[in-house]
């Protein structure tokens, strides 16, 4: 009986003790993850883009310039002979200081003489981290070639 007893306070305390113990016996909560946050551009928040899209054999398809702003969209679309070739780039702060991360999401369909119908589709997120134009895209598929600028024209700040 003295056994029974003994065994019986054993499996309640193990049991039951973590819901008795004093908070100072507890360890401390774990910590949130941390927040990341992008981190800002040298360049503010506005800039302008040159934006080309490339023929699978290099020769120019369209030629934009816009004005953008980080968080935004611009769409840039062309019809020619049976072909529609549309980009969507999206701008926001980079990884690093100064830079502006560009996401790209290309559609290319195409309708051939004989009725044919194809499409390509594909993305990429890159980053900007100066003025120099960027060619994104394989070389078989339509490319993208964008740089951007200060919208005041003046240039980055050292890094």
């Amino acid at each position: 009986m003295r056994t029974t007893s003994l065994l019986l306070s054993l499996f309640l305390s193990l049991a039951l003790g973590p819901f008795f113990t004093t908070t100072a016996g507890r360890a401390a909560p774990p910590s949130p993850p941390p927040v990341v946050v992008p981190a800002p551009s040298l360049w503010g928040d506005r800039f302008h883009v040159d934006l080309t899209l490339l023929d699978i054999g290099g020769a120019p398809l369209v030629h934009r310039q816009f004005d953008a702003a980080l968080g935004q969209t611009q769409t840039v679309s062309e019809n020619h002979q049976g072909r529609t070739t549309t980009v969507d780039a999206t701008f926001s702060a980079g990884d690093r200081v100064g830079c502006v991360a560009t996401k790209l999401v290309v559609v290319d369909r195409r309708i051939d003489a004989t009725g044919q119908f194809a499409r390509t589709d594909w993305s990429s997120t890159v980053q900007s981290c100066d003025h120099s134009p960027l060619t994104v895209g394989h070389a078989d598929q339509v490319r993208v070639r964008f740089s951007l600028q200060p919208a005041g024209g003046k240039a980055p700040a050292a890094r």
